[in-house]
């Protein structure tokens, strides 16, 4: 970037220059050979800005080709963790489902057991009572 600043600032004075020669020496700066200098310096910065708008635009394309090389790289190194992330994940599962099969369920099944025949005492007990 200070290249292409340097740049703006040699083509500016240049340009200063030439329209000094031109006002203090008298060259004939009629409105024909103003035209043509208009025409011509309007074309040489177009160009310079066409050039450095090329090498800016490649420089962008670089820079994201680097980008994305950076982020495939990145995650052919994740890959694999994520793979084991996955590997853990299905062991946890596999561990609770195992864990509710042979403890939890029975617990659950004793309870309601209790509960039931709880509830089958107290019916008997509550006829019998209701019946005195």
């Amino acid at each position: 970037m200070k290249r292409s600043g340097f740049l703006v600032v040699v083509v500016l004075a240049l340009l200063a220059l030439g329209v000094t020669a031109l006002v203090r020496y008298d060259i004939g700066p009629s409105t024909e050979a103003a035209h043509d200098w208009v025409i011509i310096i309007y074309g040489l910065m177009g160009i310079l800005f066409f050039l450095l708008l090329i090498l800016v635009l490649g420089a962008l394309v670089f820079l994201l080709l680097r980008i994305r090389g950076s982020i495939t790289d990145l995650i052919d190194e994740i890959r694999p963790t994520l793979a084991e992330v996955q590997r853990t994940a299905e062991n946890v599962r596999g561990t609770s489902e195992f864990i509710a099969d042979t403890a939890v369920n029975p617990v659950i099944r004793i309870v309601a057991i209790t509960r039931g025949v709880r509830r089958g005492i107290s019916s008997i007990i509550g006829s019998r009572a209701r019946r005195k």
